[in-house]
């Protein structure tokens, strides 16, 4: 929590400095850290990999359960 809140303020900090020294490269790193802010907020690319990485772990334990578990097929 500390640590976050260090990165939080740090980049704070850099987005005045950078604010103050160049305008074109103020510009560019606003619109960049729009960017990012609205990753934060749009995590649907995410939730589709969670999802595959979920199926997967499904049919791997599926795969390992001994045969011995299975009811007789005949």
């Amino acid at each position: 929590m500390l640590a976050g809140a260090a990165v939080y303020g740090a980049a704070r900090v850099s987005g005045l400095w950078v604010r103050t020294r160049s305008v074109h490269f103020a510009a560019w790193h606003e619109g960049f850290a729009g960017r990012l802010k609205a990753r934060r907020y749009d995590h649907r690319l995410g939730m589709v990999g969670v999802g595959i990485l979920t199926l997967a772990a499904t049919v791997v334990l599926f795969a390992m359960l001994p045969m011995q578990f299975q009811p007789d097929s005949t």
